[in-house]
């Protein structure tokens, strides 16, 4: 008799586990879902940020700049320089956007 009560108390243990897995496997879908959205809203606004420097780079080799007032206390920036910190803000958004990709492929396995 007790191999009958330990063989019903491990089948009643394995019926709780699986149905505890099938309880929470939609939560888990859930979140997944949830995660996988806010990936896709920062991917677009990456997006629009790049669509935005990609105008500014436009606008800044078609139109020279006009100069400033002697009186201003900005200092002037060269062309280059500002070309330089557009060309680095972008190669950071396309590492964030790999990063994101990345993210993204993990969270589909």
């Amino acid at each position: 008799m007790n191999k009958q009560k330990l063989l019903f108390l491990l089948t009643g243990i394995i019926i709780l586990i699986v149905a505890v897995n099938v309880v929470t496997r939609p939560a888990r879908s859930q979140q997944v879902d949830f995660r996988v959205n806010n990936l896709e809203s920062d991917l677009r606004r990456l997006e629009i940020r790049l669509n935005q420097i990609e105008l500014l780079v436009n606008k800044n080799t078609q139109v020279s700049p006009s100069p400033l007032p002697q009186s201003s206390k900005r200092p002037k920036i060269s062309q280059d320089t500002i070309l330089d910190r557009l060309s680095t803000l972008f190669v950071e958004l396309k590492q964030q956007v790999n990063a994101l990709e990345k993210r993204v492929d993990n969270l589909e396995e």
